[in-house]
């Protein structure tokens, strides 16, 4: 890819190779999420490990198996905590900004996620880019 092309989450999937690259950034970033929501749990309510133990899980099946089942079950779960957290912070709970900002991050990751698994299984299915700058 050319570095003009490389703006990673916001770059248009119409290779195979933007794809795989999008699989990586976003399993990365689930990854980010479940550790910052494990910290988050074992500073305050430890049921929060739950959460960021089945964040790392759909990272590893996003990331190893190129799953699209992953994917959905991480955007289902993500659009979930964002809504808890949405009505946690309007209700005047103990939820945080950075709680929701950190669930809207998620919701945007598996999103992307779920393009890039469906486009890599469907429309991109072994059919690399032979252009010279996807090579790179």
């Amino acid at each position: 890819m050319s570095e003009a092309n490389k703006r990673s989450f916001f770059s248009k999937l119409d290779s195979h190779y933007a794809a795989v690259e999008m699989i990586g950034d976003a399993s990365k970033a689930l990854w980010i999420i479940a550790a910052l929501q494990a910290i988050s749990a074992l500073m305050g309510d430890k049921i929060g490990l739950v959460d960021a133990a089945l964040n790392a899980v759909c990272a590893f099946g996003i990331a190893r198996f190129r799953s699209r089942v992953a994917a959905g079950i991480a955007l289902v779960f993500a659009l979930g905590t964002l809504i808890f957290a949405g009505y946690g912070m309007a209700a005047g709970g103990r939820v945080s900004g950075a709680g929701a900002l950190i669930a809207l991050f998620a919701v945007w990751a598996t999103a992307r996620a779920l393009e890039a698994t469906a486009k890599i299984r469907g429309t991109l299915a072994n059919k690399p880019s032979r252009l010279l700058s996807d090579l790179e």
